[in-house]
């Protein structure tokens, strides 16, 4: 009797209670994201991090070899097949020589310009982990983790180097994300789409490594929740 409807009473008061709670709490992680201005400041932090003392000296054998490669192609060389002092070079796929070799049109031949590709890959890495992070928690997170990224002294090297890994890196991150927002969005086919692009760049980058790291990828998504196993195993096939 009593017991029952002071039960009943308890359980309509909770009912109530939590929509409302659930709003405080969703206000007070909105509370605590950036600001246009911290937002303004982590990009100025970014650009000193990534954009001063590209112009250093060409450090190693290998930077040299692959800026002599791009300038062989921006000379009459092939742009197909890459080439060294007239002679087929084909130890790595062509990418990061294009992308050099258009730096160099656009510019001119010097260390900066050299540098242009693994600076777009780093952009592209660090812009991958803040749409990860803001789809998959929220801006704080997102601004927070774009620090840590960006402050990590082998990534800022990297970033100044003439070396495949930092574009290899930033094209795979993008397919990734892609491939994540595939499998939650309503227009998922574009964005399948546009993670297999991306994976055949990074193909173009370094060769069949991406093709191992993004099935290594897929088969963690799928075994993982039953919704998202579905709709990602209908979207491969497909």
């Amino acid at each position: 009797g009593s017991s029952a409807r002071a039960l009943r009473a308890r359980r309509n008061l909770l009912h109530r209670e939590l929509p409302a709670r659930r709003q405080e709490e969703a206000a007070l992680r909105g509370s605590g994201n950036p600001t246009m201005r911290q937002w303004a400041l982590a990009v100025l932090i970014l650009c000193a991090l990534l954009g001063l003392g590209m112009n250093h000296p060409i450090q190693d054998d290998n930077e040299g070899l692959y800026a002599r490669i791009a300038a062989e192609m921006l000379d009459g060389g092939s742009w197909v097949v890459p080439h060294l002092d007239g002679v087929a070079y084909l130890e790595k796929p062509p990418l990061l020589y294009w992308l050099t070799a258009l730096a160099f049109r656009a510019f001119v031949q010097s260390e900066t310009a050299a540098r242009a590709a693994p600076l777009l890959g780093a952009l592209l890495a660090l812009s991958a982990v803040v749409v990860f992070a803001v789809r998959r928690w929220d801006a704080r997170t997102a601004l927070l983790s774009l620090l840590v990224a960006a402050s990590f002294p082998l990534f800022v090297g990297m970033s100044r180097l003439l070396m495949f890994d930092l574009l290899f890196t930033g094209l795979l991150a993008w397919s990734l994300v892609a491939l994540h927002e595939a499998s939650s969005r309503p227009d998922a086919a574009w964005w399948i789409r546009m993670s297999y692009a991306l994976l055949a760049l990074a193909l173009l980058t370094k060769g069949l490594v991406a093709l191992v790291i993004f099935g290594l990828v897929v088969v963690a998504l799928l075994a993982s929740e039953a919704d998202v196993r579905a709709r990602l195993r209908s979207l491969l096939l497909d």
